[in-house]
């Protein structure tokens, strides 16, 4: 039998893929997050887990601005908002939800640049409809 020579095994990160596009519906345009599958809620875990934006469809000659909470999510619980500085069409964050006090939703306004225009979520008087991470 083989002994180990003190070689961590990598475990692999849940990649969570959001969608994010325009709604041009709406006056002025709003950005739009899809998360109809399911890809904005995030299981507990001790590893670290991936969220990921992506600027498709009508939104994706765009490039990300900012990431802002709408609520304070406990410390430690996400980590920065980092827009891929290559062409600014991906942005990611690190979920490390490892604990009873990292439960919860947390929403956010996603704010993204198309054709020198700046376009945001829209923040509802009540959260409840604004896009959100979920620990669950």
């Amino acid at each position: 039998m083989a002994k180990s020579r003190g070689k961590v095994k990598k475990i692999p990160r849940v990649a969570n893929n959001l969608r994010v596009s325009l709604d041009m519906q709406t006056t002025p345009w709003s950005v739009v997050i899809d998360e109809s599958s399911g890809e904005n809620v995030v299981r507990r875990s001790g590893n670290m887990q991936v969220i990921k934006w992506y600027l498709v469809g009508n939104a994706a000659a765009g490039s990300f601005v900012r990431h802002k909470w709408l609520g304070k999510p406990p410390r430690g619980t996400f980590g920065p908002f980092l827009i891929d500085e290559c062409c600014r069409k991906r942005a990611t964050m690190c979920d490390l939800y490892d604990a009873d006090t990292k439960y919860g939703q947390w929403a956010y306004q996603l704010t993204i640049e198309l054709a020198g225009n700046q376009y945001s979520s829209l923040a509802p008087k009540s959260l409840a409809g604004s896009p959100n991470i979920t620990n669950n």
